[in-house]
């Protein structure tokens, strides 16, 4: 059987894009296994689902303290030749000084102690770095490192604790440079630790197809490619140097990245027209592709509600809910949505249904406007396989991104297809493919642009019963439709031309069958 190795920086589990087309690839025959990353939501180091698919997850974080370690020490040592020849050349009772310590015997045990202490200190930074937010980079928010990586044995917990503290504790000047040193020095060495050790349990497995799933994997992919001539397919999930919280200095370099691989790329795979078109023109060298969308599975039968979301959320019976589903990031119009909660009809009630960094502060706000909860709920993500049963519960959907970059603009989430599937009506941002979805369908109503607390209060207010039910009917007609088997053949058409060398790319926008 061909040989299929998916590359993702996440721990897969939540991942449905990449589980849909693993699956898919496995069912028709190949032999597919997903290299992710251990992190705090899945530190399991195997996992094989039913349809075959192996799920391997490396664990890097060892060996990003290791190589922090070797640069602190490297530096400190290179630091001190230029001081120590200094010191020579002042003569007196510095140089008899310089002389002593110079000698094998001395000069051992000074640099012996000089490098445990600074791999103690290097340690002690990697410690403080693997709790930052900015461990490695990708899109959708920074994977946690697993809590229970192994650390060499000579790790010191209570000097390392120490170190920390004395280093952490300090405010001004010296808090802002360890802030930023620690953030640079996490990014640079985990992100080198993680591609070193998924290239190696990629090129170590011998795959005849590398399938990158966004920018960051490529270089990855470009180096197994290399090393085993595999062919290799980048799956762009987004316009990766327009996401929403991207630093200037970041986007330029995420653009430069993408003209330098686009042309190594043998298949391009991307979620919609809009997206497939804007990198097209921009970087020309990608080959023409295939739009895959994030469609769900088609359903076996009709939505059901059996009341976990309800009894979850602790929402009285005649109350209706308006629900958001997904990760909690900044720039999703969700402190909106927070805001909007005591304004909404009295029978509806707000569920936040989801995970993520911005949950304190959307709690924060929640507080500010809400403090009793009567309005709003925040409840634990669900399971993906149970992700349906779970939805069906509420009474509308809400997708109320901000229109601040370009990513937003042409977005289509996964839950553009996971409301409709679980029988609700959706509540969303007016941009361009969320429109043509939304009201092509007649599956929904979009808010203002931008959105506002009352704007969302105002929308909720003016759906009638009636209305709400013929968006229903809507949406069991639109899934029908326009569901995963619709996508899956375009991706095992994209791998069946694979096979052939001259393989060029045969583009299919997401209107055709």
């Amino acid at each position: 059987m061909p040989k299929v190795a998916a590359v993702v920086l996440n721990s897969v589990s939540r991942d449905a894009r990449v589980l849909k087309e693993a699956d898919s690839l496995a069912y028709a025959g190949y032999e597919v296994t997903i290299f992710g990353i251990r992190d705090n939501r899945d530190n399991t180091p195997e996992t094989i689902r039913d349809s075959g698919v192996r799920i391997v997850r490396v664990d890097w974080k060892a060996k990003s303290f290791r190589a922090l370690a070797r640069f602190l020490r490297t530096t400190t040592l290179a630091l001190c030749v230029p001081l120590l020849a200094a010191a020579l050349a002042l003569g007196g009772a510095t140089a008899r000084a310089i002389e002593w310590l110079v000698t094998p015997l001395s000069a051992a045990l000074v640099l012996a102690l000089a490098g445990l202490a600074v791999a103690r200190l290097g340690f002690a930074a990697a410690e403080g770095f693997s709790r930052s937010a900015a461990i490695v980079e990708s899109a959708g928010g920074h994977p946690l490192p697993a809590s229970n990586s192994t650390l060499p044995r000579w790790h010191h917990r209570r000097v390392v604790a120490g170190v920390r503290r004395r280093l952490t504790r300090r405010r001004g000047w010296l808090g802002r440079v360890w802030k930023t040193a620690r953030v640079w020095l996490a990014r640079r060495f985990g992100r080198v630790a993680l591609e070193r050790e998924l290239q190696s349990a990629v090129s170590s497995w011998g795959p005849d197809v590398v399938h990158c799933h966004d920018l960051i994997t490529v270089p990855v992919g470009i180096r197994v490619k290399r090393a085993t001539n595999a062919m290799l397919v980048y799956d762009a999930h987004e316009i990766y140097e327009e996401v929403s919280q991207m630093t200037d200095w970041r986007r330029r370099r995420f653009r430069a990245m993408q003209r330098r691989v686009s042309g190594q790329v043998d298949a391009f795979v991307t979620v919609n027209d809009s997206i497939h078109d804007y990198l097209r023109a921009r970087y020309p060298k990608l080959p023409s592709g295939s739009v895959i969308c994030n469609a769900v599975l088609r359903p076996e039968g009709p939505p059901r509600d059996d009341g976990r979301l309800r009894a979850a959320a602790n929402v009285p019976d005649g109350q209706q809910i308006l629900l958001y589903q997904g990760g909690f990031a900044r720039f999703r119009g969700l402190d909106i949505l927070v805001r909007s909660a005591p304004l909404l009809p009295s029978d509806w009630t707000l569920v936040m249904m989801g995970w993520g960094s911005y949950e304190p502060e959307l709690l924060r706000i929640a507080d500010e406007v809400d403090p009793d909860r009567r309005h709003v709920r925040f409840i634990p993500g669900a399971p993906h396989a149970e992700l349906r049963e779970w939805t069906a519960g509420a009474s509308l959907g809400v997708i109320p991104y901000e229109n601040v970059c370009l990513n937003h603009w042409f977005c289509s989430p996964n839950k553009l297809w996971e409301y409709p599937t679980a029988g609700v009506p959706i509540l969303a941002s007016p941009y361009p493919v969320l429109r043509d979805i939304v009201i092509g369908n007649e599956i929904g109503v979009l808010l203002d642009d931008p959105a506002t607390p009352q704007g969302i209060a105002n929308a909720v207010a003016a759906l009638k019963p009636e209305a709400l039910e013929t968006m229903r009917c809507n949406a069991a007609e639109f899934i029908e439709q326009d569901n995963w088997a619709k996508y899956e053949a375009r991706l095992l058409s994209l791998y069946d031309s694979l096979e052939s060398p001259s393989y060029v790319g045969a583009y299919t926008t997401a209107g055709s069958s």
